[in-house]
């Protein structure tokens, strides 16, 4: 198995001893990936004549494309204690890719 396909190392756990425990892993010993997106507004107003505007929008989000991960599949055990195959693996995402939409708006 390659561990560099994997967000953390599942074998770095093992089950609870008996069904009633929780274990002893540590608060905020997972770090889950982080988000960042960049989205851009431009606008502008024309005025054609005193009663009637027009206005053009150009809106972008995601401008840069970057790809944010979801979170990783983080069930190690199933009720028999059975290891889970899919642990550490990351299959989703958790934003869209990037949108570019143009609009314009008449108001009289």
């Amino acid at each position: 198995m390659l561990f560099r396909s994997l967000y953390f190392d599942p074998c770095a756990f093992t089950p609870a001893p008996t069904q009633q425990t929780l274990g002893n892993l540590g608060r905020n010993t997972l770090i889950l990936p982080g988000r960042a997106t960049v989205d851009f507004t431009l606008s502008k107003n024309y005025a054609v004549t005193e009663a009637m505007k027009v206005q053009f929008r150009l809106e972008a989000y995601n401008i840069f494309n970057h790809t944010n991960f979801g979170i990783p599949v983080v069930n190690s055990f199933d009720a028999s204690n059975r290891a889970n195959a899919e642990t550490g693996r990351i299959t989703t995402t958790s934003t869209t890719s990037r949108q570019i939409q143009l609009g314009l708006k008449l108001t009289f």
